[in-house]
C-alpha cells in the first residue's frame, strides 16, 4: 500500500462553521465519489482542505462515509493525543529499530576520513537504507559547518544539519544531520550525527 495513513473524523468532532462548500471538487487518489470544503477562519482560506467520501470506492471503506479528512499540508499543526505529529500520520506498518553496535564505521569525505567510530548506533527503518548515527566525539567537527536547514520526520522529530567543508574552503551542503531532541520513542539517537551516503566519498 503506497498511500500514507489518513485521519478521518466524525462530523460531530469537526467545527462545521469553518467549512465552506468547495467550488472545485476533485476525486481523491484512492477513488470513490468525494465532496470537498474550503476551510475559512478570519481572513484565511484553505481551498479544498477538507473532504469526505460520499460514495467510498469499496465496501472496506464504507465506514468512512460521512467522516471528514483534512489535507495534511493545508492545516497548521497536527497532534496525536498531546504529541505533535510532523509531515504525515505515522504508518502503523512502518517500523524503526535502533541498535547499539560495535561495528567499525568510517566516513570519508573529500578524499579523507572525517569520522571513525566503533560505537555507532544503527537505525533500521522500513523501506529505507540503514543509517549510522555516530557520537560527535568520533566526528571531525572542524570539517562540518552548521546549516540553517531543518527537516521534520513523523517518527524521529526535527533534524538539524551540517554542511561539509571542502579542502578549498567551499561547502558541500547538508551532508550530515542529527536529532538534538528526538521524539520520546527515539532517545538512542539523541545528539548523534548521521551522514548521507551520496554526499560523502564512502561509508
Amino acid at each position: 500500500n503506497h498511500f500514507l495513513p489518513i485521519y478521518f473524523f466524525p462530523l460531530s468532532a469537526v467545527d462545521q462553521s469553518v467549512l465552506k462548500p468547495s467550488k472545485q471538487g476533485q476525486q481523491h487518489a484512492v477513488g470513490g465519489e468525494t465532496k470537498y470544503w474550503d476551510i475559512e477562519t478570519g481572513d484565511r482560506r484553505a481551498a479544498d482542505a477538507a473532504w469526505s467520501f460520499t460514495a467510498p470506492p469499496d465496501e472496506n471503506l464504507a465506514p468512512l462515509a460521512g467522516r471528514i479528512a483534512f489535507t495534511w499540508n493545508l492545516v497548521d499543526q497536527w497532534f496525536e493525543e498531546e504529541e505533535e505529529v510532523f509531515v504525515h500520520a505515522r504508518d502503523p506498518y512502518a517500523r524503526i529499530d535502533v541498535l547499539q553496535s560495535s561495528s567499525h564505521v568510517e566516513i570519508w569525505f573529500d578524499g579523507e576520513p572525517i569520522a571513525d567510530s566503533r560505537r555507532p548506533v544503527l537505525l533500521f527503518e522500513t523501506h529505507l537504507p540503514t543509517r549510522f548515527y555516530l557520537p560527535p566525539e568520533d566526528v571531525r567537527l572542524d570539517r562540518l559547518r552548521a546549516s540553517l536547514t531543518r527537516t521534520r520526520c513523523p517518527y524521529k522529530g526535527i533534524a538539524s544539519y551540517w554542511s561539509g567543508v571542502l579542502k578549498d574552503g567551499s561547502l558541500s551542503e547538508d551532508i550530515a544531520w542529527a536529532y538534538r531532541d528526538p521524539i520520546a520513542e527515539m532517545p538512542k539517537i539523541k545528539g548523534l550525527i548521521a551522514f548521507y551516503p551520496q554526499a560523502v566519498d564512502r561509508i
